[in-house]
């Protein structure tokens, strides 16, 4: 089946986007020692698990510009609740060690959006 170059973009779009997220969820599992499985329970969850579901969509999309309607299927929460998590650790960067927390978890997203960028940049120039 051919692909459109449209349709293309489009799929590739969502790979980097779900790779953003899925390392931010990684890296926010790490940093607030909770599991990844707790950051997309469908169920309520505990504050920690909450702080560091929030801090992940936060950077993911704020951050790292990723649309919240990319990232919502790999948090498994509707765009509008993603829009709310930013809303929330906006306010919550406040308090300097929970900014500092922030920090990390972008320099670390930053430089896998950056390798994975390269990949897809070599894996066009060798097709």
């Amino acid at each position: 089946m051919l692909v459109s170059p449209h349709q293309q973009l489009r799929r590739e779009k969502f790979l980097f986007g779900h790779s953003i997220a899925l390392t931010a969820r990684a890296i926010a599992a790490r940093i607030f020692a909770v599991s990844d499985r707790q950051i997309t329970a469908p169920t309520r969850q505990r504050r920690p698990v909450v702080r560091a579901r929030r801090a992940a969509i936060y950077l993911a999309h704020v951050a790292l510009g990723q649309r919240v309607q990319i990232l919502s299927p790999s948090f498994h929460r509707h765009p509008s609740s993603l829009r709310r998590a930013c809303a929330l650790i906006e306010d919550a960067r406040d308090t300097k060690a929970f900014d500092w927390s922030l920090d990390l978890l972008e320099t670390a997203l930053r430089a896998h959006a950056q390798s994975f960028s390269q990949g897809l940049l070599t894996q066009a120039v060798h097709s």
